[in-house]
């Protein structure tokens, strides 16, 4: 397997850990902050989180005087909005402000206060996942005990394999005692299961508290990269400490069942290319299949985990979807499709609210979009829009790459690329031909320039 390849994945969700504090706490209380009906318990973080992003809602009053009162309360009262300052080791505003306040004024002071020499950056460890790797475009999950302190027997980290489970291979793996300053086998196996002999390669979400885990699984015969979704299913896993590997199999009476168990809600599509997006507030899973149809899960970790009824799943397009977001502001899932449109969703009743235009005429859109739910943005990522005129390093208007619109597109406002630049999946040498960028609007904006290669369908 390619280990570099799974420590690349495991360096991207962990960059920040640089920055928090050396302290290894052992045997502290498990921070927890209430949002509505929601216990944040430690610090979930998987894929999501960095495609569900808030930019400074800033103060109730200001929210008042502007007439945005209704949309500020929908924000600060949002778990991702606090669960992301409590990331970034930031202040946040609403009901929730003062608690994470506390936490970050009771963490101690990082070792040596001064930001890490970036030159200084080395690989930690790097682990053997044995038959399996990490495809393309899927990322770990990793719960933290304390979003400020390091704890070597609590904090772990959760890896799929990317392929079928057996009697001596994990479906899904568990590592915890992940830092340097920790004692022992770093990292260590924290636990690890073969859910029946099915593998998944795509990312795993985790719960508020970290407890349970759910993913999608599927029979990777193809192998990783091109997995053929003879049983396709979401799975919800309660997960108990063990470096043991286990089987298990789907209980009928999952929300009762003592760790480790699990249980698997059927879908009717088989998995492409879509990880499950978990919504905190209403304990819902949405997911994409290869087939265009949007599936919504319910009861997910605290309820009685079921498919939702009519008029899920809907058919949105012929095509396979990638990784659904949900933007809870507007209440629209955005999500993108191998024919390249971007679709939005209404999570209420399953009607599809907006289409855009073609953003991608070759490889489609395969990564989820990224949501900035307090600017009501939506940005999509697009390799090649079949612009003729873009060659070599030139980057003209026209061109689909980055197409930031109004998060709350409808159907009768299609959204329109405001600016946009030449993106592509694999970067040549730069170019030393001088090139004139558009302007673009007001920051925020995202700004890529790269040369167009031959076309080529990278499908999974």
């Amino acid at each position: 397997m390619n280990v570099t390849h799974i420590h690349a994945k495991w360096q991207a969700l962990i960059l920040s850990m640089a920055a928090i504090s050396t302290a290894f706490g052992q045997s502290q209380t498990l921070p927890e902050i209430t949002v509505g009906n929601v216990h944040i318990k430690g610090v979930p973080t998987d894929w999501s989180h960095r495609h569900v992003i808030f930019s400074n809602p800033g103060p109730e009053a200001e929210a008042i005087k502007n007439g945005t009162h209704d949309r500020w309360l929908k924000i600060v009262n949002d778990p991702r909005y606090v669960i992301q300052q409590m990331q970034r080791q930031q202040p946040g505003q609403g009901p929730a402000a003062a608690e994470v306040a506390g936490l970050l004024a009771a963490a101690p002071p990082a070792a040596g206060g001064d930001t890490p020499d970036k030159k200084r950056k080395h690989r930690d460890w790097s682990m053997d996942l044995s038959a399996g790797s990490m495809p393309a475009n899927t990322f770990p999950a990793k719960w933290s005990f304390n979003a400020t302190t390091a704890n070597c027997a609590s904090d772990f980290v959760v890896f799929v394999t990317g392929t079928n489970g057996s009697a001596s291979q994990a479906t899904i793996v568990a590592y915890n005692n992940l830092y340097a300053g920790c004692g022992g086998t770093v990292p260590s196996v924290y636990w690890q299961y073969n859910i029946n002999g099915y593998g998944s390669s795509l990312s795993p979400v985790l719960s508020a508290d970290g407890s349970q885990v759910a993913f999608m699984q599927a029979s990777l015969s193809a192998g990783p990269e091109v997995p053929a979704a003879l049983t396709s299913a979401v799975v919800i896993l309660k997960w108990v400490a063990n470096p043991s590997l286990v089987t298990l199999t789907s209980t009928g009476s999952y929300r009762t069942c003592t760790a480790p168990c699990m249980t698997t809600v059927g879908m009717s599509g088989g998995v492409g290319s879509s990880s499950p997006f978990y919504d905190y507030a209403n304990d819902a899973i949405y997911v994409g299949d290869e087939s265009g149809a949007l599936h919504k899960f319910t009861g997910v970790f605290n309820g009685t985990p079921a498919a939702a009824g009519s008029p899920w799943p809907v058919a949105v397009t012929g095509s396979g979807l990638s990784s659904p977001v949900l933007d809870a502001v507007s209440g629209l899932v955005m999500v993108g499709s191998l024919n390249g449109h971007l679709y939005s969703v209404n999570s209420s009743t399953g009607a599809v609210a907006g289409t855009s235009s073609q953003l991608d005429a070759v490889n489609g859109i395969y990564d989820a979009p990224l949501v900035d739910s307090s600017a009501a943005m939506v940005y999509a990522f697009a390799g090649y829009d079949g612009n003729s005129g873009c060659s070599d390093g030139a980057a003209t208007p026209d061109a689909a790459a980055s197409s930031n619109s109004p998060s709350a597109f409808r159907a009768a406002r299609e959204p329109k690329p405001r600016w946009a630049s030449v993106m592509t999946r694999s970067f040549p040498a730069p170019s030393t031909t001088p090139i004139t960028l558009p302007t673009p609007p007001a920051p925020p904006a995202i700004f890529m320039c790269a040369a167009r290669p031959t076309p080529t369908r990278n499908r999974r």
